[in-house]
C-alpha cells in the first residue's frame, strides 16, 4: 500500500511541475490590431507627438500582458485544484480498496496456506464490513469444523489403538494356556498321531502369539507418537515458545530466572498453545506470565483475569474429555489441559490449576538440571 501511495505522490508532483512550467513560461503578448488602429486614429486627430504615442503603446502592451498573466494564474490555480482533488480522491480510493479487498484477500490467502499445512489453531479475523466478510466467516467456520473433525478422528484412532493394544495383551494369556496344555498333551500322548496333533497345536499357538506380539508392538509404536523426550533447555526459551503461542498478543511477560530445565520443546509448545487457547476462549482478558525459583523447581504462573471455574471442578480440569460449566456454548473437546498435564508429567514436571482473586492461574513446574 505504501508503494502505491508513493507512486501516486510521485505522479502528482510530476504533473504539478508540468503545470507550473506550462503557466510560468515568459509571456509574449499578442498585438491587438483594433486597439492599435484606434490609438493611431486618436493620435492623428489630436496631433500626438512621438513620445506620447510610444508611452501609450507601452501602456497598452502592459495592460495586455497583465490581463494575460491574470488569466494564466487563474487557469493555473484551477488546474492545480483539479489535479489535487483527483489525486486525493484516487488516494482515498486506493486506501479503501486496500482495506476492503486487498488486505482481506491476503489474510484469506495466508489463512488458506495455514489450513493447507495442517495448522487449524489460528483463527481468521472476521470483519463483515469488507467485501469478503461473508466468505471470511464461512472460511473460519470451515477451519473450526476441520479442527473438530480432526480432533474427533484423533480421539477415535487413539481409542481404537488403545483397544487393540489392550486386546493384544489380553489375547496372549489364553493362548499361552492353550500352548502349555498342548505341550503337556504332546509329552503324555499315547500314540504318534496324538503327539503330532498336540505339537501342531503348540506350533499354531506359537504362530498366534507371534502375530499378537507384532500387532501389539506396532500399536504401541503408533501410540508413542506423542511420546515426550525431555532435554536440557534454557529457561529463556520459555518466552520464545510463549510468544509463538500468543497469536492474539495478549501476554504480558515478567522476568524469567536464567536457568536450565528439563523439557521437550515441541511438547512444551503444545502445552503453551493449549493453555493460551483456553485463556482466549474462556477469559478473553490480558494474560500475565511470571516465573520464580522454588525448591529446585522453576515455577511459571500463567494468569488471566477471567471468572475462573467452580471450586468443585478444579480437580477435574485435567481429566480426559472433561469440560466445566463455563464451557457451555463454546467449542472444544476437553483435551487441552489433559494433554498439557500429560506432557508436563512426561517432562518430569507438573501442572496445577487454581482460582485466585480476580482471575485464574495455570501453574507449570519444571525440574532444574
Amino acid at each position: 500500500m505504501r508503494k502505491r501511495l508513493s507512486i501516486l505522490a510521485a505522479v502528482y508532483l510530476v504533473c504539478l511541475a508540468c503545470v507550473l512550467a506550462l503557466f510560468h513560461t515568459p509571456i509574449e503578448a499578442t498585438v491587438d490590431l483594433a486597439a492599435l488602429n484606434d490609438t493611431a486614429m486618436t493620435a492623428k486627430d489630436e496631433n500626438w507627438d512621438a513620445k506620447r504615442i510610444a508611452a501609450e503603446l507601452d501602456r497598452a502592451y502592459d495592460e495586455m500582458a497583465a490581463q494575460k498573466q491574470a488569466r494564466n494564474l487563474g487557469l493555473e490555480a484551477g488546474v492545480i485544484v483539479l489535479l489535487t482533488v483527483f489525486c486525493g480522491a484516487l488516494a482515498v480510493a486506493l486506501v479503501r480498496i486496500e482495506r476492503r479487498m486487498i488486505r482481506p484477500f491476503r489474510q484469506m490467502e495466508s489463512f488458506a496456506q495455514q489450513v493447507a499445512s495442517g495448522n487449524l489453531d489460528v483463527p481468521l479475523a472476521v470483519n463483515k464490513e469488507n467485501s469478503f466478510g461473508a466468505f471470511t466467516e464461512s472460511f473460519d467456520l470451515m477451519r473450526t469444523e476441520l479442527a473438530r473433525a480432526r480432533e474427533a478422528e484423533q480421539r477415535a484412532n487413539a481409542s481404537k489403538k488403545e483397544l487393540i493394544a489392550s486386546l493384544s495383551h489380553d489375547i496372549k494369556t489364553p493362548v499361552a494356556s492353550i500352548r502349555a496344555t498342548s505341550e503337556l498333551m504332546a509329552t503324555t500322548a499315547r500314540s504318534d498321531k496324538q503327539r503330532s496333533q498336540a505339537e501342531t497345536i503348540v506350533a499354531k499357538a506359537d504362530q498366534v502369539i507371534c502375530l499378537v506380539d507384532n500387532l501389539f508392538d506396532s500399536t504401541m509404536r503408533e501410540l508413542q507418537e506423542l511420546a515426550v523426550h525431555p532435554q536440557e533447555l534454557p529457561s529463556r526459551d520459555i518466552v520464545a515458545l510463549l510468544s509463538k503461542a500468543d497469536y492474539e498478543k495478549a501476554v504480558v511477560f515478567g522476568d524469567v530466572p536464567d536457568c536450565l530445565i528439563y523439557a521437550d520443546p515441541s511438547r512444551l509448545q503444545q502445552v503453551f498453545d493449549n493453555i493460551l487457547a483456553n485463556s482466549y476462549k474462556y477469559a478473553e482478558t490480558d494474560i500475565a506470565v511470571s516465573a520464580s525459583l522454588e525448591d529446585d523447581m522453576l515455577v511459571v504462573d500463567i494468569d488471566d483475569h477471567g471468572a475462573g471455574v467452580a471450586d468443585n471442578e478444579l480437580p477435574l480440569l485435567t481429566n480426559k474429555f472433561f469440560r466445566g460449566k463455563n464451557a457451555q456454548g463454546k467449542k472444544g473437546f476437553g483435551l487441552g489441559l489433559y494433554n498439557a498435564a500429560s506432557f508436563m508429567e512426561g517432562m518430569q514436571g507438573g501442572l496445577e490449576c487454581f482460582n485466585k482473586p480476580g482471575g485464574f492461574t495455570v501453574r507449570l513446574m519444571f525440574t532444574l538440571v
